[in-house]
């Protein structure tokens, strides 16, 4: 290989590399700066100190969202939004999507402006109705109370069983008498008093009779 060749080759490769250097820079194999959407192209130096100070000349920081000025800034990973401990990192729609109705994360409303049912605690919505008891569910749950419909009766799990929860009657007239505390009845009351001072018609008559002599 020749002196000249070698030069040539040398030659090349500098210009070659010179090219994609002005590339990386500038962003053009011409060397300009055209590609930049700032007002400022005569440099980068130049362009860097326009956007510098768009964002208040005070470094490079997140910019107010209240602004209108673009900047850069870090947008959070899902985990990191969940977290809620990055006070610069930007949220986008699929971090605030991971964040819906999951542990620790935000409670998403329907279409009515309600929490679902199902991310509420059994107590919320403690009362179940059903057409009948047959209806329930083969094994309940503790803090529920279920309503079978065709008889009215409200009933609770035991743990085991559905037990009947029972409701006040209203009225003595529905209650069931007891073995101890009976009812008043007239009957009662006359048989009550026979047993304390007897009959008026013989036992009253001879105490009377008795007396008198």
């Amino acid at each position: 290989m020749t002196l000249q060749t070698r030069i040539s080759d040398l030659i090349t490769a500098v210009g070659t590399d010179y090219k994609a250097i002005k590339t990386m820079i500038t962003g053009s194999a011409a060397g300009d700066l055209t590609g930049l959407t700032t007002t400022t192209k005569t440099s980068l130096v130049a362009a860097l100190n326009e956007v510098h100070a768009e964002v208040g000349g005070t470094g490079w920081v997140a910019v107010d969202s209240s602004t209108t000025v673009k900047g850069i800034q870090m947008l959070a990973t899902n985990a990191e939004a969940l977290a809620m401990a990055s006070t610069t990192d930007a949220l986008t729609p699929s971090n605030l999507a991971s964040m819906v109705n999951v542990n620790n994360g935000l409670l998403k409303l329907d279409a009515t402006g309600k929490a679902a049912a199902a991310q509420l605690p059994a107590y919320v919505d403690d009362v179940l109705e059903f057409a009948n008891q047959a209806g329930f569910p083969g094994s309940g749950v503790t803090s529920i109370i279920y309503v079978a419909i065709d008889t009215g009766k409200v009933y609770r799990w035991t743990g085991t069983v559905y037990a009947e929860i029972s409701a006040s009657p209203g009225s003595t007239d529905v209650v069931t008498e007891g073995a101890t505390n009976l009812y008043y009845t007239a009957a009662r009351a006359d048989a009550r008093v026979v047993a304390l001072v007897g009959t008026i018609e013989t036992d009253l008559v001879a105490l009377y009779t008795a007396a008198k002599v």
